[in-house]
């Protein structure tokens, strides 16, 4: 099983989402949804290495982050070449990304940096 580390940041995102889904859609729904994230979270850890999409890819331009796109929601991380890889946030595909990682790009890089010193 391929290895990732989240930051506190992205686990309040994920906590968010989930919270958000049961209260619109309900209990079961928020399991099957976390159920996909963590399902998607893995795939970003065993597969990050042959993404490619000049989409994703243009989303975060400026940024030292990556895309990975699960049901509504991209979830950004950083390829680490011993670990795997490091998730910082989780946004719907409504938000304005270009804009919410650059944001990401500040506030997050202490946890990052305190996730890559355990590593």
């Amino acid at each position: 099983m391929a290895h990732f580390l989240v930051t506190p940041t992205a686990r309040n995102h994920i906590r968010k989402i989930i919270s958000d889904t049961r209260d619109k859609w309900g209990t079961a729904q928020a399991v099957q949804y976390r159920r996909q994230l963590e399902d998607g979270l893995q795939h970003i850890a065993a597969h990050h290495h042959t993404f490619h999409s000049p989409h994703r890819e243009a989303l975060a331009d400026g940024t030292a982050f990556s895309l990975h796109r699960v049901q509504h929601h991209y979830i950004a991380f950083l390829a680490h070449p011993r670990k795997g890889v490091i998730i910082v946030g989780v946004f719907h595909e409504r938000m304005d990304m270009p804009t919410r990682l650059r944001e990401l790009q500040n506030l997050a890089q202490h946890e990052i940096d305190a996730l890559k010193r355990e590593i």
